[in-house]
């Protein structure tokens, strides 16, 4: 499954993330920016998507803000996974059309230092709408950083509910 994955700011190198997501079978590729010198990450992203047509969307920290608005600008299922998503800290929403996505799955660290996961949670129970199946998750022994093994869970029970989305279309 091709897959794009987007880094958050000051992501540490992808390798082991990528190799994670290599070994769960998809085909990813990854974006790392570099957001302080970067003006329109939004843009930047929603281009290489657009050329890409991945099939998944994963985000950490900023990069799954920026995931988010992409996923729902080009109706891509996506996994989130601490994302910054209040407007106080991050500005306003890059887009701004119909939300599409079909399929959104959110990760929430409860020891979360740099994002609070109460913002979080109110905002995607605003977003909630009848054509997204959106499912949410608080995980109590997570931070905001993920080492290798707290990601690779998450990623799995994405994947995991991923697979039985796309059956229940079938």
């Amino acid at each position: 499954m091709r897959t794009l994955f987007v880094m958050g700011y000051d992501s540490n190198p992808a390798d082991e993330k990528e190799e994670v997501l290599k070994r769960a079978g998809l085909d990813v590729v990854t974006i790392t920016l570099t957001y302080k010198e970067e003006p329109d990450p939004y843009t930047v992203v929603r281009e290489y998507a657009v050329e890409l047509q991945p099939e998944f969307i994963i985000g950490t920290s900023l990069g799954g803000f920026v995931a988010f608005w992409i996923a729902e600008e080009l109706g891509i299922p996506c996994l989130l996974v601490n994302p910054p998503m209040e407007a106080k800290r991050i500005g306003h929403s890059p887009y701004s059309g119909s939300l599409k996505c079909p399929l959104r799955l959110v990760a929430l660290g409860q020891k979360d230092r740099v994002v609070n996961p109460l913002f979080g949670q109110r905002f995607f129970e605003k977003k909630q709408r009848r054509q997204c199946l959106q499912k949410t998750i608080t995980c109590s022994w997570m931070e905001h950083t993920l080492n290798k093994e707290d990601f690779e869970e998450v990623l799995f029970w994405g994947l995991y509910n991923l697979r039985r989305f796309e059956h229940s279309k079938k």
